[in-house]
């Protein structure tokens, strides 16, 4: 007797344990998740920012570590499938921009958080790609270097991306701070001013905003942060301009700025040689990527 119920108790925590890997959700689908086995059936679309297909884009996907590709068809579709609990996809084609909407991550099994799949090919996951202008013929730099808090000038020549002499620079550079050296870690009072002799300067907001505008800039902007301004104090920024300087070229360039210690700064610049074109789009590089 004490076998059988023996027998009894230890077929029921089998049966148990084989409906705990083992089970159907809400449509049907059958999940091995604690094996990590989910089938993966994946569906997705390729279109750029206007909603029209991008034929032959290129596929990355991995399903739990596993990394393979595969390439869309001419209306941008694809479908992919494997074994695990989730699937990533990351798409591309040669002459666009990939950016947070051409990724994304897809769960299969509803463990820790829901199931976010696309197993249905009426229902594809649609992935984006901007597609990318005609490229200027624009002069790249990187300027870094450090402040001092008193206001001392700092001027750079865009073109050679060097710091110059008083009165050659294209961009001007102002810090002023009351940073005490022996309170670190305190707030304190500081300004930047960007200024750009007899040009201007206006702020730009947007990855692919490439073109500079006709109109609406500013002699000099002053970034002022206060004590006072309390939990949105900061001692680093990090901003991007289009500029307008003396010659009738236009430039884009973006600033980090960390104020407090040695001040310092990092410019990456892109000037446009030829006078009166706006065009900044530069060609795709990795780091677009």
């Amino acid at each position: 007797m004490k076998r059988k119920s023996l027998l009894l108790i230890t077929g029921g925590y089998f049966l148990f344990a084989i409906a705990a890997v083992f089970w159907l959700d809400y449509k049907g689908w059958l999940h091995l998740d604690f094996m990590g086995l989910t089938p993966v059936s994946f569906y997705g679309k390729v279109v750029d920012e206007k909603g029209n297909p991008v034929p032959a884009a290129l596929i990355d996907y991995s399903c739990d570590g596993r990394k393979q590709e595969t390439i869309a068809d001419q209306e941008g579709l694809f479908h992919v499938s494997g074994m695990g609990t989730s699937i990533y996809v990351s798409v591309s084609r040669p002459g666009y921009y990939h950016f947070q909407d051409s990724a994304g991550g897809f769960r299969y099994s509803s463990l820790g958080r829901g199931i976010n799949g696309h197993p249905d090919p009426q229902h594809p996951a649609v992935l984006v790609l901007r597609k990318a202008g005609t490229p200027a013929r624009l002069e790249v730099n990187s300027i870094g270097g450090a402040l001092t808090g008193d206001g001392m000038p700092v001027e750079l020549n865009l073109e050679r991306g060097t710091h110059v002499d008083e009165g050659q620079g294209d961009v001007t550079l102002q810090l002023l701070s009351n940073e005490q050296s022996d309170q670190p870690n305190q707030r304190f009072d500081w300004g930047l001013r960007i200024s750009i002799p007899s040009g201007g300067l206006a702020e730009r907001s947007g990855d692919f905003n490439f073109e500079a505008p006709a109109a609406g800039y500013q002699p000099f902007i002053k970034i002022d942060m206060r004590q006072s301004l309390g939990s949105t104090w900061h001692s680093y920024i990090k901003k991007d301009y289009f500029v307008k300087l003396a010659d009738g070229t236009y430039a884009r360039f973006h600033i980090q700025m960390n104020a407090g210690g040695d001040n310092g700064f990092l410019i990456r610049s892109y000037w446009n040689p030829q006078p009166g074109s706006r065009n900044l789009e530069y060609r795709i590089e990795p780091d677009d990527f």
